[in-house]
């Protein structure tokens, strides 16, 4: 990353809410627990765009998991506290959160069968 990219994700985090933060954290995690389990043949991947991307190359695949949210933590930076932005952050970190527990199931679920 450039030095100016950084000092904007910097200074999007100085003052920003923590749901955007979460987000990207949750969707890294998302992204990773993905690849183990596509990798294993434990999962499928539910979205058709991740899933052509995945095919294609494993980069795109994680730059899309992974720079959506990054994009979305930039943003946040720019917006008002009672943003309609952060509430959607908020919902999404929610979502992914949601989704990491289902990971963490199968991943548990499949370390006990061996």
């Amino acid at each position: 990353m450039t030095p100016s990219i950084i000092a904007r994700i910097r200074g999007s985090l100085h003052g920003c809410d923590r749901s955007g933060l979460w987000l990207l954290v949750l969707s890294a995690f998302d992204a990773l627990a993905t690849d183990i389990g596509l990798r294993r043949q434990a999962v499928t991947e539910g979205n058709p765009w991740a899933a052509r991307l995945y095919e294609t190359d494993i980069f795109l695949f994680y730059a899309y998991k992974i720079g959506l949210p990054l994009l979305l933590l930039l943003l946040l930076g720019k917006v008002g506290a009672q943003s309609m932005v952060r509430r959607g952050a908020l919902v999404g970190a929610i979502g992914y959160g949601v989704l990491a527990g289902y990971h963490l199931a199968w991943i548990s679920y499949a370390w006990l069968r061996q």
